[in-house]
């Protein structure tokens, strides 16, 4: 018979965590930038598959870690893994808008998040960056647009997870719904990164956090 996992094949080393953790009422710094951290390693998951994909010369990279780029670079294989990565992205920098806007509540309750949805988080955030006024109106309707898109395409956070749904229905033919647009894509994402850490950076003083 094929062997195919040998043994010891481990992906990480567990650790073990205290039988008791000290309970924690209330958002700190710390959970903020932890938040973001997360968020970021989407960011540049997003970046680095985006850099990978748009220029052939990169394939090299495929070939050392023995990766099939002929199955592997399919529009469906591209814009799942990218798209999937920056959507994600955009969900935990909305909901860390929030949490930022919250920080000195004292119910955490105020804070707690139920939902993917784009479409329910981003009115929140939405109201939090204008009601501050951190970044100019014609900001946030690009900004909107941009959120608007990922409300039509995965607003729950399902199209790029699954490619089918729970009664085994293809969700949609991706390349029905993209026209992928790599260097467009890799100049956009920065610059949402850059408003996104902006809008942060300015919740941050202004909470004199």
């Amino acid at each position: 018979m094929c062997e195919f996992l040998k043994k010891g094949d481990k992906l990480f080393q567990k650790i073990k965590l205290p039988t008791e953790m000290a309970p924690n009422d209330r958002l700190r710094i710390k959970d903020i930038n932890v938040w973001k951290q997360y968020a970021n390693s989407y960011y540049y998951n997003g970046l680095i598959m985006i850099h990978i994909f748009s220029n052939r010369n990169n394939y090299k990279i495929l070939d050392k870690i023995g990766i099939d780029k002929v199955l592997l670079f399919s529009e469906a294989d591209r814009l799942a893994s990218i798209y999937f990565s920056i959507r994600h992205y955009i969900e935990l920098i909305l909901k860390l808008i929030i949490m930022v806007d919250n920080y000195n509540s004292s119910d955490k309750t105020q804070i707690e998040f139920t939902t993917h949805s784009i479409s329910e988080i981003w009115p929140e955030s939405k109201e939090i960056v204008l009601s501050e006024s951190i970044i100019e109106p014609s900001q946030i309707d690009r900004l909107e647009n941009i959120i608007k898109d990922f409300e039509f395409v995965d607003n729950n956070s399902t199209r790029f997870r699954y490619s089918h749904d729970k009664q085994w229905n293809c969700v949609f033919n991706l390349k029905n719904h993209f026209v992928y647009l790599p260097a467009q894509t890799n100049k956009t994402i920065k610059r949402l990164k850059k408003l996104f850490d902006f809008i942060i950076k300015e919740l941050i003083k202004k909470n004199k956090l």
